[in-house]
């Protein structure tokens, strides 16, 4: 039988997929778990065959991989220098660094154009800034 847990984070799309394994293991037929689940029967035979072969993981929800990283660790050193140096050395009136000014750094040294000041501030947290 299988071990499935549910919590306030289990996806809907993993719960009808462990429910569909539930209901098998009771012998529930296909015709009928699918339409309790208001799913089709395709699907249900298409979970019942993941799970025959890969167990659980093997009817998780995938997550898609993120967006790959435009600066790599080498990248990323150097730009935590060049903010350690200050907005002066590079130009500014001020010291201090906004999103828009690291973003504006990132383009001139590298070439990259980040669009959205919000992936500048996860750099800038990644790199341990706040």
């Amino acid at each position: 039988e299988a071990e499935i847990s549910f919590n306030k984070e289990t996806n809907i799309r993993d719960y009808r997929r462990e429910s569909i394994i539930r209901f098998i293991d009771q012998g529930v037929s296909q015709k009928v778990i699918a339409h309790g689940l208001g799913c089709s029967q395709g699907m249900v035979s298409q979970v019942k065959s993941a799970y025959e072969k890969e167990g659980l993981s093997g009817i998780k929800t995938q997550t898609p991989p993120g967006a790959q990283a435009q600066l790599d660790k080498e990248d990323l050193s150097k730009l935590k220098s060049w903010l350690l140096q200050g907005a002066k050395a590079f130009g500014y009136g001020t010291d201090q660094w906004t999103r828009a000014r690291v973003r504006t750094l990132i383009a001139r040294k590298f070439g990259v154009e980040y669009r959205s000041l919000s992936t500048v501030g996860n750099l800038l947290s990644k790199l341990g800034f706040t």
